[in-house]
């Protein structure tokens, strides 16, 4: 049976109703998900701290560019995977999330409803243009 893969993306603000909702998600997935995150704070650390505690299987796509990287959530995983530099007009974290969203069956986000400057939004429409089902909670 091939395991399903679950990439996750979310805001980096961490707030109460984030922590409920990531740890409600984490709790429906599949006892047999891989779960992969962007290695950032906030949403991608509280998930992967939460699929650790689970003991499912944990994948950190990490950008290029490491300022907003969350390294607790990176010893957090099982694997790690270095996206390349970004060129050609795509910045480090584009380039992380399409790598991402490249590796996944399923894509969920845990977005503020913020569009401008959003890389969680910027996640979404790289699933939603490569065909990856994409879910969402508001947070």
């Amino acid at each position: 049976m091939i395991q399903p893969k679950y990439g996750m993306t979310g805001t980096r603000t961490a707030t109460p109703l984030l922590y409920k909702t990531v740890r409600a998600w984490v709790m429906s997935l599949p006892d047999d998900a891989i779960i992969y995150h962007g290695a950032c704070e906030g949403a991608d650390a509280l998930v992967a701290e939460a699929a650790k505690e689970r003991g499912l299987y944990v994948i950190a796509v990490v950008p290029h560019n490491k300022k907003a990287v969350d390294y607790n959530s990176v010893r957090n995983s099982d694997e790690r995977i270095d996206a390349p530099k970004g060129m050609n007009g795509k910045n480090d974290y584009r380039v992380r999330n399409e790598l991402l969203v490249s590796q996944v069956d399923f894509m969920h986000a845990f977005w503020t409803g913020k569009k401008r400057y959003s890389g969680t939004f910027m996640t979404m429409n790289i699933a939603r243009k490569t065909n990856v089902p994409l879910t969402y909670d508001m947070v």
